[in-house]
């Protein structure tokens, strides 16, 4: 019996981490604890745990008893307290040895799979990479070596407390500073960063020496640096931007690869008009509207693009033309309409293609009738084009 306490201690030891003077100050207290419950609160009761022998030491009142003394149920509750009290020692060593790591990118390896999650080895705790934070493309088998972004520590969770990603938009960005030097050293800062994760991301970096291409440093050498990164990621897009303070380069930018020709902007909401080429309006928009999505997002504003002939055409309404434009819509009376027409609500498919929080700074709507406004433009649209607009 004291041979496989010893045993118990030297293997609890090697498998949580915890000194072993904490296990033992652990079982005594829980020990006590049992023992003031059998025999009274109010008893003189002491246990002492001897490590060199191995021996437990109960004494009631100056009178020594045994383990066995206590009942098979009060010792069974004693060892339910000790691990539950083990368990909340190895919760909190988790968390002072990881708090700081939170953000960070922690490697491990594949040890089992819950479900369609992945639990992760990383030697001194497991971590669990749930499958909606992994890319689409992620297939891993057990053993496979896995990077992934530290999100949280789940305190309350004994089992795989390290709660990991390799989706959130922090990840790519510490890939990239654990490849390109410059950011390390803050010569390079990164702006922004947006993900639709698995298949294009957009990262928006700015150059604090002038001597430095901020593009040109997160691309690397033959594009070595972005090229790992990429890999990484299973083949995921990576557009770089070069951030600019003076907003319409920066969104310009944010479109790329696309060329734009202008881009006019309206500060009350947040909201840009871009005119492009017309053999550029499908690259700006991208596949699905991925491009210009990812855009909005890295910029802040909402885009509007507009190819140039349809841009032309537009710009030759006169103000009493957008106002006579406007006003078919059912809601929209004389002056809501020259207020749509300053905001870039030219035609009846720009308030068609807007959304209910596009239009909540127009005086005369609130979101009701904002709504409504809409889903009017929607049905006169629809009936001109014969098509439903998107």
């Amino acid at each position: 019996m004291k041979a496989e306490i010893l045993a118990t201690l030297d293997s609890l030891e090697r498998e949580t981490g915890l000194d072993k003077k904490i296990l033992i100050e652990t079982m005594e207290a829980a020990l006590l604890s049992a023992a003031k419950r059998k025999f009274g609160e109010s008893k003189n009761i002491s246990v002492t745990f001897e490590q060199n022998t191995g021996n437990i030491k109960i004494t009631i009142e100056g009178k020594e008893i045994s383990l066995e003394d206590l009942g098979r149920i009060v010792a069974q509750n004693a060892k339910l307290t000790i691990m539950k009290e083990i368990r909340q020692h190895i919760g909190e060593k988790v968390y002072s040895t990881y708090q700081s790591r939170v953000g960070q990118i922690l490697i491990g390896r594949v040890e089992a799979m819950d479900g369609r999650d992945f639990m992760i080895d990383l030697e001194e705790v497991d971590g669990l990479l749930p499958r909606e934070e992994c890319l689409p493309q992620d297939n891993f088998r057990i053993g496979d070596t896995v990077k992934a972004y530290l999100l949280e520590i789940r305190r309350e969770k004994n089992f795989a407390p390290l709660l990991l990603s390799r989706t959130h938009p922090r990840f790519l960005e510490q890939l990239f500073q654990l490849e390109v030097p410059e950011i390390k050293d803050r010569i390079i800062e990164i702006k922004s960063v947006v993900r639709e994760p698995g298949y294009r991301a957009k990262v928006a970096v700015e150059s604090h020496m002038k001597d430095v291409d901020s593009v040109g440093a997160c691309i690397g050498l033959k594009g070595a640096r972005v090229r790992s990164i990429i890999e990484e990621l299973d083949g995921e897009k990576i557009d770089i931007i070069p951030y600019d303070k003076d907003v319409k380069v920066f969104i310009s930018r944010a479109l790329a690869p696309a060329a734009v020709s202008s881009v006019q902007i309206f500060p009350e909401d947040k909201r840009a008009r871009i005119i492009v080429e017309d053999d550029q309006l499908s690259l700006a928009i991208g596949k699905k509207g991925q491009n210009v999505r990812l855009a909005a997002k890295l910029t802040g504003w909402k885009l509007d693009i507009r190819n140039k002939t349809q841009a032309d055409k537009e710009d030759k309404f006169t103000p009493k033309e957008i106002e006579k434009e406007l006003t078919k819509i059912p809601g929209v009376g004389i002056k809501i309409a020259n207020y749509l027409g300053k905001a870039g609500f030219i035609t009846i498919d720009d308030v068609a293609r807007a959304k209910t929080g596009d239009l909540l700074f127009i005086p005369g709507l609130g979101e009701e009738k904002a709504s409504q406004v809409i889903s009017k433009a929607k049905e006169i649209a629809e009936s001109e084009g014969g098509k439903k607009t998107p």
